[in-house]
């Protein structure tokens, strides 16, 4: 198991939608993220202090107590195994058809719904988890001042699901 990569106090989950590459269908689709403070590392560099909300992608280890959430927050978002990755991480899969939906689909590629690059508009519900969150995975910075005002509207303890107005 890789090691721990990403630390925070609190810890994210996004909610949105895309289409299913096999089905067609529309599906919701998930992402975990921190906002600062965070530290974040890669395998040789210091920890440094995340700066930017981040988007999280290619997790491959989380705590027990975020494990113990997802189910409730992202029921269809869960550790799978990936050809692409080349190991199992956690990822989305239709409610349609239980197809695999991967990062790049829901963060990476240009269009994707969740790009942590752009103005968040694939984004529908946030929700903050106010409680220690570890993680092995690679960490997007959020680049667009409208994760930025999302943020805003969340409040620093703000645990409720709060709808997007992007």
């Amino acid at each position: 198991m890789p090691p721990v990569n990403v630390r925070a106090s609190s810890f994210f989950v996004v909610a949105g939608a895309c289409r299913c590459w096999h089905c067609g269908h529309e599906t919701d689709v998930y992402v975990l993220g921190v906002d600062p403070p965070f530290t974040r590392r890669n395998t040789v560099d210091p920890w440094q202090d995340g700066t930017r909300p981040a988007i999280l992608a290619y997790i491959e280890r989380l705590t027990d107590s975020v494990l113990n959430r997802l189910p409730q927050l992202a029921p269809r978002y869960f550790c799978d195994s990936s050809k692409w990755h080349q190991r199992p991480y956690w990822l989305n899969h239709c409610r349609h058809c239980a197809a695999k939906i991967g990062d790049f689909e829901i963060i990476e590629a240009a269009w994707a719904p969740l790009h942590p690059s752009r103005n968040p508009s694939g984004a529908s519900e946030f929700t903050r988890i106010d409680e220690p969150f570890e993680a092995a995975a690679v960490a997007h910075l959020c680049q667009d001042k409208g994760w930025d005002n999302m943020f805003a509207r969340l409040g620093p303890q703000d645990t409720n699901k709060q709808r997007s107005e992007a």
